[in-house]
């Protein structure tokens, strides 16, 4: 997996997103209240405002203990080809089950790619039936180098990041 992740971050160095693209996924996507929403990882923050806005929403963790109904990956297959949108981690690109994840989701009119790993690279994610990208970018290497090396986590480094989301296929 760290081969993977340096070879990510090496890839996410080099792909600059638009400067211009939605801060948040969510303004881009066209989920409605008919809509089973499939959440491969725990997104805290958009838990709620997805509740509100979907028939169901069906979380999925390799460790279920959230509270909040999360199911166990081993539940994936069975529950995702339902969906009509799927949040899926961006974490599934290192540890290699994306193309799995992605044949789950068949069905999905949606599919967005999220978190900060998340890579600007359209033309491939979309052949392989992505329709949004939301990830974030440093903007300041010095802070973002500083709450790394003070042990800081993702929440840390957000004021030394930009939010960037962008539709990369039509839904």
């Amino acid at each position: 997996m760290i081969g993977s992740a340096v070879a990510l971050a090496t890839a996410n160095a080099l792909l600059e997103p638009p400067a211009d693209g939605a801060a948040d996924g969510l303004e881009l996507s066209d989920a409605n209240a008919e809509d089973e929403i499939g959440m491969v990882g725990f997104f805290g923050p958009l838990v709620q405002p997805l509740k509100k806005r979907c028939k169901a929403l069906h979380i999925f963790e390799r460790v279920p203990d959230r509270g909040q109904g999360v199911l166990p990956e081993e539940t994936q297959a069975e529950v995702l080809p339902r969906c009509q949108v799927a949040i899926v981690t961006a974490t599934s690109l290192l540890n290699r089950t994306l193309d799995n994840l992605l044949g789950y989701c068949r069905n999905a009119r949606e599919v967005m790619l999220l978190g900060p790993s998340t890579p600007y690279a359209p033309e491939i994610l979309a052949a392989k039936g992505v329709t949004i990208l939301s990830g974030t970018r440093v903007t300041d290497a010095a802070r973002a180098l500083r709450v790394i090396s003070e042990g800081g986590g993702t929440m840390n480094l957000m004021p030394a990041m930009r939010k960037f989301s962008v539709r990369i296929r039509k839904a």
